[in-house]
């Protein structure tokens, strides 16, 4: 938070100075505090990137392709299983997207397990969904 502070206030300072040269019509010094300031606006863009990048890659980029495929199918497989049939279509709907969705999720479960046993991360997302639901 200080270091955000510190560019912030640097960016004001910049900003009073700027609207002082344009007063007094010093156009040269004008158009180097102008590239100054779209110079501290991309510094500030990068260091909102710099500090919260890294948060969005931990949340996306730490589980690898198979578990991320795994979780989107098993998740709208889980989806389905919990609707209520209201009438005999919707029932036939929800048999229908389970049968797509749900069908060999327990072996692949069961797989991917064993082949991330030793990564305690993957493991933990894992461990999240039921073993035997077919």
């Amino acid at each position: 938070m200080r270091l955000s502070a510190a560019v912030n206030f640097k960016f004001l300072v910049g900003e009073l100075r700027y609207a002082s040269l344009i007063q007094n019509g010093n156009e040269a010094e004008h158009e180097v505090r102008s590239k100054f300031r779209q110079a501290t606006v991309k510094s500030q863009m990068l260091l909102w990137v710099a500090l919260f990048w890294p948060l969005h890659a931990s949340a996306q980029g730490s589980l690898p392709p198979d578990v991320i495929q795994f979780a989107k199918g098993r998740d709208a497989c889980d989806h389905f299983r919990g609707e209520e049939p209201y009438d005999a279509e919707r029932r036939k709907f929800l048999e229908d997207r389970t049968r797509k969705l749900c069908v060999g999720t327990d072996r692949k479960l069961q797989a991917l397990k064993q082949k991330y046993r030793r990564q305690p991360e993957i493991l933990d997302k894992l461990n999240a969904y039921e073993l035997h639901i077919e």
